[in-house]
Protein backbone atom coordinates (compact mmCIF):
# COMPACT_ATOMS: atom_id res chain seq x y z
CA UNK A 1 0.00 0.00 0.00
CA UNK A 2 1.63 3.40 -1.04
CA UNK A 3 1.98 5.96 2.05
CA UNK A 4 -0.39 8.60 0.21
CA UNK A 5 -3.27 5.33 0.59
CA UNK A 6 -2.36 5.16 4.10
CA UNK A 7 -2.81 8.71 4.98
CA UNK A 8 -5.71 8.65 3.34
CA UNK A 9 -7.02 5.54 5.22
CA UNK A 10 -6.31 7.22 8.11
CA UNK A 11 -7.92 10.66 7.65
CA UNK A 12 -11.19 8.53 6.60
CA UNK A 13 -10.96 6.48 9.78
CA UNK A 14 -9.87 9.97 11.79
CA UNK A 15 -13.16 11.43 10.69
CA UNK A 16 -15.74 8.32 11.47
CA UNK A 17 -14.19 8.26 15.22
CA UNK A 18 -15.42 11.79 15.07
CA UNK A 19 -18.62 11.01 14.17
CA UNK A 20 -19.35 8.43 16.22
CA UNK A 21 -17.90 10.40 19.25
CA UNK A 22 -20.12 13.23 18.40
CA UNK A 23 -23.25 10.63 18.18
CA UNK A 24 -22.67 9.63 21.14
CA UNK A 25 -22.72 12.99 22.44
CA UNK A 26 -25.72 14.03 21.94
CA UNK A 27 -27.01 10.99 22.75
CA UNK A 28 -26.00 11.60 26.04
CA UNK A 29 -27.24 14.98 25.84
CA UNK A 30 -30.61 13.92 25.07
CA UNK A 31 -30.63 11.39 27.08
CA UNK A 32 -29.89 13.80 30.34
CA UNK A 33 -32.63 16.43 29.03
CA UNK A 34 -34.74 13.69 29.64
CA UNK A 35 -34.04 12.63 32.88
CA UNK A 36 -34.40 16.67 33.51
CA UNK A 37 -37.31 17.20 31.74
CA UNK A 38 -38.84 13.88 34.09
CA UNK A 39 -37.42 15.41 37.40
CA UNK A 40 -38.78 19.04 37.10
CA UNK A 41 -42.13 17.41 36.02
CA UNK A 42 -41.79 15.24 39.35
CA UNK A 43 -41.06 18.62 40.89
CA UNK A 44 -43.63 20.20 39.93
CA UNK A 45 -46.33 17.36 40.29
CA UNK A 46 -44.76 17.05 44.19
CA UNK A 47 -45.53 21.00 44.50
CA UNK A 48 -48.74 20.63 43.23
CA UNK A 49 -49.93 17.82 45.81
CA UNK A 50 -48.55 20.15 49.00
CA UNK A 51 -50.33 22.53 47.50
CA UNK A 52 -53.38 20.45 47.60
CA UNK A 53 -53.00 18.89 50.84
CA UNK A 54 -52.53 22.35 52.63
CA UNK A 55 -55.40 23.80 51.18
CA UNK A 56 -57.23 20.97 52.08
CA UNK A 57 -55.90 20.05 55.57
CA UNK A 58 -55.11 23.90 56.42
CA UNK A 59 -51.76 23.04 56.71
CA UNK A 60 -48.60 24.57 56.03
CA UNK A 61 -46.48 23.37 53.41
CA UNK A 62 -43.60 21.79 55.06
CA UNK A 63 -46.63 20.27 57.54
CA UNK A 64 -48.16 19.13 53.48
CA UNK A 65 -44.57 17.43 52.73
CA UNK A 66 -44.50 15.50 55.87
CA UNK A 67 -47.79 13.80 54.78
CA UNK A 68 -46.88 13.33 51.50
CA UNK A 69 -43.58 11.59 52.12
CA UNK A 70 -44.69 9.69 55.59
CA UNK A 71 -48.06 8.13 53.43
CA UNK A 72 -45.21 6.97 50.44
CA UNK A 73 -42.72 5.61 52.99
CA UNK A 74 -45.43 3.30 55.07
CA UNK A 75 -46.83 1.93 51.77
CA UNK A 76 -42.96 1.87 49.91
CA UNK A 77 -44.90 4.22 47.31
CA UNK A 78 -42.25 6.97 46.06
CA UNK A 79 -42.77 10.36 46.85
CA UNK A 80 -43.84 11.32 43.47
CA UNK A 81 -46.37 8.51 42.49
CA UNK A 82 -47.72 9.70 45.62
CA UNK A 83 -47.62 12.69 44.90
CA UNK A 84 -49.05 12.06 41.11
CA UNK A 85 -51.68 10.19 42.21
CA UNK A 86 -53.35 12.89 44.57
CA UNK A 87 -52.94 15.29 41.83
CA UNK A 88 -55.21 12.78 39.55
CA UNK A 89 -57.72 12.31 42.21
CA UNK A 90 -56.62 8.42 42.61
CA UNK A 91 -55.97 9.10 46.44
CA UNK A 92 -58.38 11.16 48.33
CA UNK A 93 -56.23 14.56 50.44
CA UNK A 94 -58.01 13.24 53.38
CA UNK A 95 -56.92 9.65 53.39
CA UNK A 96 -53.11 11.39 53.02
CA UNK A 97 -54.07 13.74 56.32
CA UNK A 98 -55.31 11.37 57.81
CA UNK A 99 -52.76 8.44 57.95
CA UNK A 100 -50.09 11.07 58.46
CA UNK A 101 -51.75 12.69 61.69
CA UNK A 102 -52.66 9.04 63.23
CA UNK A 103 -49.02 7.90 62.74
CA UNK A 104 -47.91 11.53 64.15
Amino acid sequence: MREQDIRAARALADTATIGILQERAIHRADLLTEQLQGALIKHVTIEQAKGVLAQVGKVDMDQAFQALRSYGRHRSTRLSDVARQLVNGEIRPQSILTDHISRG
